[in-house]
């Protein structure tokens, strides 16, 4: 998944943010990995160690991330 995507894995990811706290409620459009999407994705990678500032698939979901959030 990764940014400008639309469906039901986006609004997936994005429940799985905001339980989380890495994303809050009203800040993106449900089902679209939008800029808020984004932001709170590379936060999470940053924080479980994934990849940070500019690595390789940072504010991408890759098999990784999908892992990392039990997806």
């Amino acid at each position: 998944l990764s940014f400008g995507d639309t469906g039901t894995d986006v609004s997936t990811l994005q429940g799985i943010l905001m339980n989380d706290g890495y994303l809050s409620q009203g800040v993106f459009t449900n089902g679209t990995f939008d800029a808020a999407t984004l932001r709170a994705v590379e936060t999470f990678q940053c924080v479980q160690n994934i990849v940070c500032t500019g690595g390789y698939g940072y504010g991408h979901v890759g098999p990784k991330t999908k892992a990392a959030l039990g997806m």
